[in-house]
């Protein structure tokens, strides 16, 4: 990682951030998920399809989990994952689709560590 900071001018703890940021738009210029993108509340909805039909091919894969209650103008997007760390980088993805979208989310989230396992929790809106 340390490599990636010198290359990219950014500190080794902003690199997940910047790469969830980046994996939105890569995701979407490049056409990947063409069903997931037509709105911000159908891609909270269906972070876990992708990691779904990986785990296909990859039975062994352990992918984050996600889940997403919405509210009037607002969402509580839950993650679990492991390994433990992922709380940068789905902050960054929800940035990215935030500019995707062309809309100003406030997001506040907290993140809490349960074993072996990584637990954040984030509330949207706009």
């Amino acid at each position: 990682m340390a490599g990636a900071s010198e290359e990219l001018g950014l500190s080794q703890e902003a690199i997940p951030e910047a790469f969830g940021e980046y994996w939105i738009f890569y995701t979407a210029d490049e056409g990947y998920l063409k069903y997931l993108w037509k709105d911000t509340t159908r891609v909270l909805g269906n972070l876990n399809l992708p990691h779904e039909q990986i785990t296909l091919v990859m039975p062994n894969l352990n992918p984050p989990k996600f889940s997403v209650e919405k509210t009037y103008r607002s969402f509580f997007l839950t993650y679990e994952s492991n390994p433990k760390g992922l709380k940068p980088m789905v902050y960054g993805l929800l940035i990215g689709l935030g500019k995707r979208f062309k809309i100003e989310l406030s997001i506040n989230g907290v993140a809490t560590k349960q074993a072996d396992r990584s637990i954040g929790k984030y509330a949207l809106s706009w």
